[in-house]
Parts: structure tokens; sequence; C-alpha cells
């Protein structure tokens, strides 16, 4: 499995809301979809596992 160029849309219960784009294998860029900072973005290091080939998780 490979998040490379991968989008996911996360909801959060808070009501925050993200589109998460994993841009390489250490890095991801988010954008606020949230009424209160829609459109805000960042550009975030990370750590991916892969335990399986079923899920991935992001550190």
């Amino acid at each position: 499995m490979d998040l490379t160029n991968k989008k996911v849309q996360v909801r959060f219960e808070t009501g925050y809301q993200f589109d998460l784009v994993f841009l390489e294998k250490n890095a991801m860029e988010w954008t606020s979809l949230a009424k209160e900072t829609k459109g805000q973005q960042a550009r975030e290091k990370v750590t991916i596992y892969y335990p399986t080939n079923e899920y991935a998780v992001i550190n």
C-alpha cells in the first residue's frame, strides 16, 4: 500500500473537517473545510506505518 498522491477527507464530531493529501513518503498537506477555518492549509511532516496491506497508521 502506498498513500502517495492519495486524498482523504476527515470529519470529526467536533465539526472540524479536512482534506488530506499525501504528497510523498513523509509529507502530507491538509486543507480545512470547516466553516470557521475554511481554506487554511499547511504541509506537515508525517510518519506512516503499514502494519498490513489493509490499513496504515499515520503519526
